[in-house]
């Protein structure tokens, strides 16, 4: 399962921006795909990226993934329920120029073919 992640940085560069999400893959421990960074009126820059979780079981990918938050930040606020998503947001990050912190991931379904 794939979870997806949104960092807002007070950066100004797209060259720092790089530094920034490098610095905070190391913390995470994790890979991110998909990177994408983009420009942002209120903070300077923000980049987007996925971890991927091998884990069938949905709780056990709920904990996983908060494992990997707590390596990249601190005060998580999880919104919604969790039985049917995980939704995080945190201020509180543990890199450098790394305003807000968002994590979404879902239960997949898997489908029979036929």
């Amino acid at each position: 399962m794939d979870c997806f992640w949104t960092a807002f940085v007070d950066a100004k560069t797209r060259e720092k921006t790089a530094k920034i999400a490098a610095h905070l893959e190391f913390k995470a421990d994790a890979t991110f795909h998909d990177l994408e960074i983009e420009p942002y009126q209120k903070t300077g820059h923000k980049f987007r990226f996925t971890t991927r979780h091998d884990i069938a079981e949905w709780t056990a990918m709920v904990f996983d993934v908060m494992l990997t938050a707590q390596r990249m930040g601190y005060r998580w606020v999880i919104a919604g329920g969790v039985d049917e998503e995980l939704s995080l947001t945190s201020t509180g990050a543990q890199t450098a120029g790394i305003v807000m912190l968002t994590c979404w991931c879902w239960p997949t379904q898997e489908q029979d073919g036929g």
